[in-house]
């Protein structure tokens, strides 16, 4: 899973790190490229964008929910009262929201760079077809960041290096934030860095919930958690439409009893691959699961009817139900293991509200308010460094370094399920998709697909590569093992660029177009001071190569 990564205070922001647009070595310096046409995917529709927003100033609320009362005491008393007593109502506090702490930073721009072209070709008007992030999801979306501009700057990303870089970060924020709400968990949290993870779906949504202050089992607060152990949809289609449609049937006859409205207002959240195998099955073995035929039995089973259910389903994102359709949130944030050509994936049940109070939501602390980061910033007179976007939700700020200049973006969330008892989880559900849909915007995914490079070439200025291996050669001269085929256009010149910032220029004496590179700090490309370099010298894995810019 991508990690998302905090701004943190350092005197290194140059030099520039973003690959410019059309200029020398631009992503889109190639000439008479018409048109521009995006193939990237966002999420655009996932389970975080249809969750309403809030805000609270409150560090760490709870939830107090009432759980049950005490049995009647045996009768006592006189002849005149000889009636039981009453037992006690019984009160959980659960969950504990402290606020979560996630940020992006941009890659650095060097303003004296920014507007230079390779060519004559304008790029003053070129917009791009295509954008993976939604511009219709409603004001209060939690879709972070799209709405702090970023549909706007990526389609004009083309244009200049500063918006590329902005659109840049705003994707990286989006999609790992898309994940978190699903699987964030706090035990991730480490102390090098300034992330702190909200709790989860998966984790909100449990059987094992106790009392936040004496840590007292409380039952009655626990979601209904089904483990399918594995089987496959295929074999077992009839356990599995069953466990779905008693699952609402649970919940509704919870809602009755405890006085809520009679109909469960939520929405299941699974994988594309594994709705998709759900829904064509899901017509016939719903009109036939529940009834027992057999030979003597003639089954009469409309085609076209099926047919049409099964298209609908698939139009409208939503299964057929007992009381009604049931709403599905295809989220493509949902982890797919993939075994073999087996998929498991899990299946949630998220309550949406009772009683038109909102149950799962997501809580913003509000930097405008005058208490928290906007005061701050009034008090210090910081205003010209710092914007607050999306009415409070993200803090933007930029951080320079002679002309180099990167911007940086911190947000503060929390997921809320406050009415756990009425969610609910089927785990690890196997599948094979007949046609698999490999669509997600997460590198680390086994099935992310994106291609072609950072610039427009290989060996052009900006072309960058992971070192994973360092060996000593003579004195001043070492070989680097890199994560793909490396070579430079600029006669040789290459640059090692380290994580803090720190860049030292050198040649490339042998290896070039492989992935052993060995590089000659000996010439006069390198500070004389580190002309006797060794591997031992720095921490060379992890620092990456780059082609220098043509002023670098």
């Amino acid at each position: 899973m991508n990690q998302l990564v905090t701004y943190k205070d350092t005197a290194n922001v140059g030099p520039a790190t973003n690959v410019a647009t059309v200029a020398e070595g631009g992503l889109f310096s190639k000439v008479a490229q018409d048109p521009l046409i995006s193939a990237v995917v966002g999420l655009r529709s996932g389970f975080e964008s249809r969750l309403p927003v809030r805000y609270s100033r409150i560090e760490n609320p709870t939830v107090g929910i009432i759980t049950g009362i005490d049995e009647d005491s045996d009768p006592s008393g006189n002849d005149c009262n000889i009636y039981p007593t009453a037992g006690l109502f019984k009160m959980c506090y659960v969950n504990n929201y402290p606020f979560a702490k996630y940020g992006m930073k941009s890659r650095s721009v060097d303003l004296t760079e920014v507007g230079q072209v390779d060519n004559n070709w304008t790029n003053a008007n070129a917009t791009i077809t295509g954008n993976p992030f939604a511009p219709t999801l409603p004001p209060s979306a939690t879709n972070a960041p799209a709405g702090a501009g970023a549909f706007g700057a990526y389609q004009m990303l083309a244009q200049r290096d500063d918006l590329k870089a902005y659109a840049e970060m705003m994707f990286s924020a989006s999609v790992s934030y898309g994940r978190e709400c699903l699987y964030g968990n706090p035990a991730n949290d480490v102390t090098t860095n300034s992330i702190k993870h909200m709790r989860g779906l998966s984790l909100l949504i449990n059987d094992n919930y106790s009392d936040a202050v004496t840590g007292v089992d409380c039952a009655r607060v626990d979601s209904k958690i089904i483990d399918f152990s594995g089987k496959s949809v295929e074999a077992n289609t009839n356990e599995l439409v069953g466990n779905i449609i008693d699952m609402i049937a649970l919940f509704e006859a919870r809602q009755k009893a405890m006085g809520f409205q009679e109909r469960w207002d939520g929405f299941l959240v699974m994988h594309p691959n594994l709705f998709r195998k759900l829904v064509f099955a899901w017509p016939a073995t719903f009109a036939s699961y529940r009834t027992a035929l057999n030979t003597s039995t003639e089954a009469r089973v409309d085609a076209m009817m099926l047919q049409n259910q099964r298209i609908g389903m698939l139009q409208g994102s939503y299964l057929i139900g007992d009381m009604g359709n049931i709403e599905v949130v295809q989220d493509i944030s949902v982890i797919e293991d993939v075994d073999l050509g087996v998929y498991t994936s899990d299946i949630w049940f998220v309550n949406r509200r009772v009683n038109n109070t909102p149950t799962t939501y997501v809580e913003y602390l509000p930097l405008n308010n005058p208490a928290t980061a906007r005061g701050a910033i009034e008090t210090f007179g910081a205003s010209s460094k710092y914007s607050i976007l999306d009415n409070g939700k993200f803090l933007t700020f930029w951080q320079s370094e002679g002309t180099c200049v990167r911007s940086n973006m911190v947000w503060r969330p929390r997921l809320r399920v406050d009415t756990p008892f009425l969610c609910g989880a089927i785990n690890d559900i196997d599948y094979t998709p007949n046609f698999v849909i490999n669509e997600t915007p997460y590198p680390s995914d086994s099935g992310y697909i994106s291609g072609g490079v950072t610039g427009p070439y290989a060996g052009a200025p900006g072309t960058e590569v992971s070192i994973t291996a360092c060996a000593d050669d003579a004195a001043g001269e070492l070989t680097f093992t890199v994560d793909e085929a490396f070579n430079c256009d600029a006669a040789g010149g290459v640059q090692v660029v380290f994580s803090d910032g720190l860049v030292i220029p050198a040649v490339i004496s042998a290896g070039a177009g492989t992935t052993s590179v060995s590089v000659d700090f000996t010439t006069a490309a390198t500070p004389t001071t580190l002309q006797a370099v060794a591997c031992a010298d720095f921490t060379f894995v992890g620092a990456t190569l780059r082609c220098p810019y043509r002023n670098q």
